[in-house]
């Protein structure tokens, strides 16, 4: 749930993509449970290694390599777990695909608005800034994308993208 909050402070686009994250991955693991065959690696990140396009079998033999220095990355069954579970994780799921169908009539972003409100008014004012030039900080990389290709599509071209690691 603070994830969830943390995005949607970000912005709405980077609410947009964890909520489709975490619809997805839920389905994902209930998928698994069907199939009787669940994938645990906390020494892996499996949603991002079947989106870059590993099979099944191939993330299988990742954790069982995995498994030797740390048993916690395991397959289990699904009578490995409280029956509950799985309804736990259906009723998850309906709720984020709820949600999701909702957000997804959200047309109007009030906190880009408000950026652009403030960039035309006096952060690109030629006498409070007179190179025009500013940078804007922000946690999230998908945050950074979308403000960099909203800004550009505002303003036109000159708008660099970076990052720091930490």
């Amino acid at each position: 749930m603070t994830l969830m909050v943390k995005r949607v402070e970000s912005s709405f686009h980077a609410f947009q993509i964890t909520l489709n994250n975490l619809l997805l991955s839920t389905q994902r693991m209930i998928k698994m449970f069907e199939d009787n065959k669940i994938l645990i690696a906390p020494d892996l990140n499996i949603n991002e290694l079947i989106e870059k396009g590993f099979s099944m079998e191939e993330i299988e033999g990742l954790i069982i390599q995995l498994s030797t220095e740390n048993p916690k990355n395991n397959i289990f069954k699904a009578e490995d777990f409280d029956p509950e579970l799985v309804n736990g994780l259906k009723k998850d799921a309906e709720l984020l695909l709820e949600l999701s169908d909702e957000w997804a009539k959200v047309n109007e972003d009030p906190k880009i608005e408000e950026l652009f409100h403030a960039l035309e008014n006096e952060l690109l004012d030629k006498d409070k800034n007179p190179t025009g030039q500013l940078i804007l900080f922000t946690e999230s990389n998908d945050t950074a994308d979308y403000l960099a290709e909203k800004i550009e599509e505002r303003v036109g071209s000159g708008v660099l993208k970076g990052f720091i690691v930490q």
